[in-house]
C-alpha cells in the first residue's frame, strides 16, 4: 500500500528540466508504480514546474537529486 502524494519540482535551468523529464518518463515506462506527470516538455517544466502525483516516493527522491531542483510539497 502507498500514500498518494503530490510534489511540484522547479528547476533553475533547461538542462535540469530535461534531465528530470527523461528520468521520469523512463521510470514511468519501467515501474509498476502508478503516478501522473504534468509538464511534458522542458519548456513547460521551466515555466510551470514538474508536477508528480500518486505513488511517487522513489521517483521524487531521484528527481530531488538533480542539480538545480527545488521541491514544493502540495
Amino acid at each position: 500500500m502507498f500514500t498518494s502524494r503530490t510534489i511540484r519540482f522547479r528547476f533553475t535551468d533547461y538542462l535540469g528540466a530535461t534531465e528530470a523529464l527523461l528520468l521520469v518518463l523512463e521510470d514511468a515506462r519501467e515501474t509498476p508504480k502508478k503516478y501522473r506527470i504534468t509538464g511534458i516538455s522542458p519548456e513547460s517544466i521551466l515555466t510551470n514546474g514538474l508536477l508528480l502525483e500518486g505513488d511517487i516516493e522513489e521517483i521524487s527522491e531521484k528527481v530531488a537529486l538533480i542539480s538545480g531542483a527545488t521541491q514544493h510539497d502540495s
